[in-house]
């Protein structure tokens, strides 16, 4: 069967952290920026917008173009629009807003704070290197202005591990998203949505190498902590449903994944509306836990969904567009749709082989599923090639001991054994044998 790629935390990609909206210790140049800023932080954005817009308005008839209010209204405003998902509004304004602050003598926490919030845009939008050096340049700022153990240092490491995470770079994002809880845990409490974001989106780190305990109880634990402090309608919540459904899904608790991604969808279809790509994300796990009870019509209908909000939205050769169409690739397969399964994956493969640090996890996946095509269709020397270049871009990407390594191995045992290439059918048996073994050794 076809295999199905879980998005990378686009959920995630998409949150801001308490540093995207300045603090209160900054000066606002208005009550509308100020209640827009409350606004924001409890998820009411067209509300948000609308008072911060009207702020900035204002302000550039009353105050110069390079003033600090100015900047750091649009600062806000692009919080605010890339919140929406609006990120080519909002990279505009952080650019303004970084533009002030650079000339502005004093204010490198404020320069710090939008380059950590244009990072986070670049990331979503898979400008993977513009987007380090961003969170980079901000994290020396701020440890060097309050050291290392502050929660702006943290914020940023937060952002800095979700950018390793979608670069594929795991244990890079574990070290860093580790280091942010265990700092935020330290300076705002066990109880702080921000603790609970971080040990969230740990816990999706876990989920992705398999350590489906592990990531379950950290993920739990921040859905009750940020119920408790932001309310069980809130975008965070959505997002820590969303990945517990991922881990039950991988646990085989289709059922269960299927209740969880459904209260997400309608988290996100109420707070965001219908076309962001949160809503997408939910969207794909819910045709994930229906794909994985053989509900292929249902699977095929939110993949489509799921992939026209993202084309949309991020592009049509965006990484997470890439994942859509191997995931919608797969439901067609298991359908028996091959030819347009086919075309899908090919389109996904492509995407991956664009992207700057190729490979990309949703590559391989789109490589084996693209095989699996080509042997159903009695393609084998194109099947063999296909599983070939899956097994060689997985091993690359997270070493010769991941899991998903084995069901690669096997179907390229399979069908060199089936040419009677039993030389290379037994090297590869034993290989995914001694991946097993070596990772049962290590639970």
């Amino acid at each position: 069967m076809a295999t199905r790629r879980s998005l990378p935390r686009n959920v995630v990609l998409l949150l801001i952290t308490s540093t995207s909206i300045c603090h209160a210790d900054v000066n606002t140049p208005s009550s509308q920026q100020e209640a827009g800023k409350k606004a924001f932080e409890q998820g009411r954005y067209a509300e948000a917008e609308g008072l911060i817009r009207s702020a900035l308005t204002a302000l550039e008839r009353t105050s110069p173009s390079t003033s600090r209010e100015t900047a750091l209204c649009a600062q806000n405003l692009a919080a605010v629009y890339s919140a929406e998902g609006r990120q080519a509004d909002a990279e505009g304004l952080y650019r303004r807003a970084l533009g002030i602050w650079e000339r502005i003598p004093g204010s490198e926490r404020e320069t710090a704070i939008t380059l950590n919030n244009l990072g986070v845009l670049l990331r979503i939008q898979a400008r993977y290197a513009e987007a380090e050096r961003n969170e980079r340049r901000a994290l020396q700022l701020l440890e060097e202005l309050g050291g290392p153990d502050n929660a702006e240092v943290a914020g940023t490491l937060h952002n800095l591990g979700e950018l390793y995470a979608a670069e594929g770079k795991y244990s890079e994002a574990e070290a860093s998203l580790r280091r942010a809880a265990e700092i935020r845990e330290k300076v705002l409490g066990t109880n702080h949505a921000d603790t609970a974001l971080s040990l969230g989106a740990l816990g999706g780190i876990y989920k992705i190498e398999g350590k489906y305990t592990a990531a379950s109880e950290l993920i739990e634990q921040a859905l009750a902590v940020t119920e408790r402090a932001l309310g069980a309608e809130h975008r965070r919540v959505a997002t820590q449903l969303n990945d517990l459904a991922g881990v039950y899904s991988a646990l085989g608790d289709y059922k269960e994944a299927e209740k969880l991604s459904e209260r997400a969808v309608a988290i996100f279809r109420k707070s965001l509306g219908p076309n962001h790509p949160d809503l997408a994300c939910a969207l794909s796990n819910l045709a994930a836990a229906h794909f994985a009870r053989h509900h292929y019509k249902e699977a095929i209908q939110l993949n489509r969904q799921a992939l026209q909000i993202n084309e949309a939205r991020l592009g049509p050769d965006h990484p997470v567009v890439g994942v859509e169409l191997n995931n919608l690739g797969a439901a067609l397969f298991a359908s028996h749709n091959y030819v347009a399964a086919e075309a899908l994956f090919q389109r996904a493969v492509a995407i991956a082989e664009k992207v700057a640090g190729f490979p990309q996890s949703f590559g391989a996946d789109a490589l084996k599923n693209l095989g699996d095509v080509y042997l159903a269709e009695h393609r084998d020397a194109e099947a063999i090639e296909c599983y070939r270049r899956a097994v060689e871009v997985r091993e690359k990407l997270s070493g010769p001991n991941n899991q998903r390594l084995i069901t690669d191995l096997e179907a390229y045992a399979a069908v060199l054994r089936k040419h009677q290439d039993y030389a290379g059918a037994e090297q590869a048996e034993t290989r995914a044998l001694g991946i097993q073994v070596r990772n049962a050794l290590h639970h």
